[in-house]
């Protein structure tokens, strides 16, 4: 193997910040967040925290995370070790998982979400965390180097290393196995992640203080005015008894005055100045709405319909898988620090998301594909997959099969036939190995099915229904280039029979 000119340069990083001067942190070397919104309006995180007392937002990502609750979870053992994989998937049944993931949802509102394994305990020779717990965010930040430090009030000031980022397989265990982060989008520019709320925050402030003076206007302006006329000429300590009076109207609605006083009740217009408020509010909902859910039909409801349908009430598909993505990430990651905590070797199992009436279909159809390929199962492969209970059914032995009348002989013999498929199967295996070995077998069952029935339409309309995941066009061209005499002769003798009946 040849040796680099300059080995060194090769296993380091060129282009950092220390190397620049056009780069900004703290006197404790601490990067500040470089979110635009948190730099420009001069918020931090106690701001942005309080979006959540909106109830127009809350909502907003109460939908969103429906989404991916909605979905199902499962470890995938993969090549992975049994014993392992069932190691794994113990533990993660003895966590709060719905819990969790709304958890490591929240960084894709606040862009990270931090948490923090309390303790390991030893489980049969392995090493087990605790469950996760998520800690204020507030107390992390990232250093230039872009680990993620803990300040505490009495520790130093530039605080600890909790994930060493930069070079995690030369850190310490307690940098590597005691803390995980959800991050939304993270970036060497900005390891912090994207935040979602700090995207809304114009259009909340705007919202939030258009509302607070559309109160203040409503009142003063929106609402009657209450007149009161007296005669000139009368003491200014009668006006003052008088206005008191109307004062005390509006609690009491009872007022006392002499003959020559008259009351009048003023009503205002203010339709031009609410439909202006309307619009305003309107817009500012729309940009929030489409930011979080990938559309604008909750904003958009009017009196005969909520929205559009029921669009309004679900975020766009490629957000909620975006969203399971970075649930499946943090999960996979807590597998990784108990297998290299515990020197476990081999492929890792996987934690995997998905629609349960998606994978119940899918396994179905591999299951149907197997057994017209003569695969047989057993009693605990149903309990496995399917979730049913022992005693919930049993499997029936095998109807036998009613033995079919001979077929007139055709017009080539069985082994030409034969020795033709042989030869098929001999050439796909040759050129494509065992990909195409399974074709030509399926292939043959076809022919074989096709030649056991007593009509060759009947077999051709039933061919779908025996093999409901094979493309039966496709399987048609194959079987009829790979026997086209037998097919031809069988169906030919089937005709000429039937004329000879008549």
């Amino acid at each position: 193997m040849t040796t680099p000119s300059n080995e060194k340069m090769l296993q380091s990083e060129i282009a950092t910040r220390l190397k620049r001067t056009d780069w900004y942190a703290f006197g404790n070397g601490i990067l500040p967040n470089p979110d635009p919104v948190l730099r420009k309006a001069g918020v931090f995180h106690r701001e942005i925290d309080d979006m959540w007392g909106d109830p127009f937002i809350y909502s907003l990502f109460a939908n969103r995370r429906g989404g991916v609750m909605s979905y199902e979870w499962r470890i995938d053992s993969g090549n992975a070790e049994s014993s392992s994989a069932t190691l794994i998937e113990t533990w993660f049944n003895s966590l709060n998982m719905a819990l969790l993931i709304q958890q490591v949802l929240k960084s894709v509102a606040s862009g990270m979400e931090v948490f923090e394994i309390p303790r390991y305990t030893s489980q049969s020779g392995v090493w087990l965390p605790a469950p996760p717990v998520l800690k204020p965010r507030q107390w992390f930040a990232f250093d230039v180097e872009n680990n993620l430090r803990y300040h505490s009030n009495t520790g130093e000031p530039e605080g600890v290393v909790v994930i060493n980022y930069s070079n995690p397989e030369s850190a310490p265990p307690e940098q590597r196995f005691k803390f995980i982060a959800a991050r939304s989008n993270p970036t060497y520019n900005n390891p912090y992640g994207d935040s979602l709320l700090t995207r809304c925050y114009w259009n909340h402030f705007f919202k939030k203080e258009g509302k607070k003076f559309w109160a203040i206007f409503t009142e003063q302006f929106g609402m009657p005015w209450v007149v009161g006329e007296y005669l000139e000429g009368i003491g200014q300590d009668k006006i003052d008894e008088f206005l008191t009076s109307l004062q005390q109207m509006i609690a009491g609605r009872v007022i006392v005055g002499p003959d020559s006083s008259k009351i009048n009740v003023a009503n205002t217009t203010t339709s031009g100045s609410s439909d202006n408020y309307e619009l305003f509010l309107r817009d500012a909902r729309y940009e929030i709405t489409m930011l979080i859910l990938g559309h604008e039909a909750m904003s958009r409801s009017s009196g005969s319909k909520l929205g559009n349908d029921t669009t309004e009430l679900t975020a766009a598909r490629w957000l909620v898988e975006a969203d399971m993505w970075l649930v499946t990430d943090f999960f996979n990651e807590l597998i990784r620090y108990i297998y290299e905590l515990n020197n476990l070797g081999g492929e890792r199992p996987r934690f995997v998301m998905y629609q349960k009436e998606e994978i119940d279909l899918k396994v179905a159809e591999r299951d149907t594909l197997d057994y017209g390929m003569g695969v047989r199962f057993s009693k605990s492969y149903f309990v496995k997959t399917r979730g049913y209970a022992d005693d919930d059914f049993e499997i029936a032995a095998p109807t036998p099969t009613k033995p079919q009348k001979p077929h007139p002989a055709a017009p080539f013999a069985a082994s030409d036939a034969q020795d033709e498929v042989d030869r098929w199967v001999e050439r796909l295996s040759a050129d494509a190995g065992t990909g195409n070995a399974l074709v030509a077998q399926m292939m043959e069952s076809v022919l074989a099915y096709i030649n056991e029935q007593s009509n060759f339409e009947d077999a051709i309309a039933s061919l779908h229904t025996v093999y409901p995941d094979m493309n039966v066009d496709i399987a048609l061209d194959v079987a009829t280039e790979i026997a086209a005499g037998t097919v031809f002769g069988y169906y030919a003798a089937q005709s000429e029979e039937s004329g000879d009946a008549a």
